[in-house]
């Protein structure tokens, strides 16, 4: 079976399910946990990046060792009444620069349940998942990431959780002590402002442009730029990983913890009560500091 054919959320049980939840019983007795299949890689997306397989092998296993230490949380050890099938893809959504690795990986939870107390068990019905992207700061911004180069509004802060920050969804874990992104200065956007109108051959907007970057003053040209939403640009940090470790070390671990909320729709029409559970007790139970402690 292909990754991506695996990828199926809850999101798609809505058609199929309408918006009742679906109550039944979880058989607690049975549970199992199945790492990402090894056979079939596809090597072609990351090797585009000039990854070899070695590397890519060995980022894989990275992966893994973070995926194990999730499993270690008390919901997924054993993870009673579901079968979890994990997944992994290198650089589906590309990676940022050549420095590192980018990868995917996550679990998705089908239900071992039974109409009635007596009635057979089936693993048809599919739960929540939960997705772990790796050296990927772009995901933060949105679903495939952003260009390395991409000017954007400073994602806001959410909170805390055992210490790491949340961005909207996701808790952001990492060893290293440098910013996920910078500040764009003035110099720097009309820079960009002007490589952007030489492409589209903006003869009046240019000079003007060039006028206004000359006319900086050397303090002026490391301000800092505020963007429409009142909210300083910023861009990814191209110092954030450390060069001196491999492509293949895990640096970065994006987990979308928070995807799930009470009163969405989703959350509260479509999750059966097991379901809020699970997705409730791996939140407040999984070890963010052990997750941490296998990183690079």
């Amino acid at each position: 079976m292909k990754p991506l054919l695996f990828l199926l959320t809850v999101g798609s049980l809505l058609s199929a399910q309408g918006v009742m939840a679906r109550q039944h019983e979880l058989a607690t007795e049975k549970g199992d946990w199945r790492p990402a299949p090894t056979q079939n890689i596809n090597f072609n997306k990351a090797g585009f990046w000039g990854f070899p397989k070695q590397l890519q092998l060995d980022m894989r296993a990275n992966m893994a060792k973070v995926m194990e230490a999730i499993h270690q949380t008390p919901m997924l050890y054993p993870p009673k009444g579901y079968s979890v099938g994990l997944y992994a893809m290198l650089c589906e959504y590309g990676c940022e620069g050549k420095k590192v690795i980018a990868g995917e990986s996550g679990a998705i939870f089908l239900e071992y349940s039974r109409v009635s107390s007596n009635g057979p068990v089936k693993t048809d019905q599919e739960g929540p998942s939960l997705n772990v992207h790796f050296n990927h700061i772009g995901r933060l911004i949105n679903n495939t990431g952003v260009d390395p180069e991409a000017v954007f509004d400073e994602p806001e802060i959410d909170g805390y959780v055992q210490g790491f920050p949340i961005y909207g969804k996701f808790v952001v874990i990492t060893k290293r002590k440098e910013p996920l992104f910078i500040p764009i200065t003035r110099e720097h956007k009309l820079k960009l402002d002007i490589a952007e109108a030489k492409e589209w051959e903006r003869a009046d907007q240019l000079t003007k442009l060039q006028k206004e970057l000359a006319a900086l003053t050397p303090e002026q040209k490391k301000e800092s730029v505020i963007g429409f939403n009142k909210r300083t640009l910023v861009r990814v940090n191209p110092n954030f990983y450390d060069p001196k470790l491999p492509a293949s070390a895990v640096q970065l671990v994006l987990i979308d913890l928070y995807k799930y909320q009470k009163g969405t729709r989703l959350y509260d029409q479509t999750f059966c009560d097991h379901e809020k559970a699970l997705v409730n007790g791996i939140r407040e139970t999984l070890d963010l500091l052990k997750i941490q402690s296998v990183l690079q």
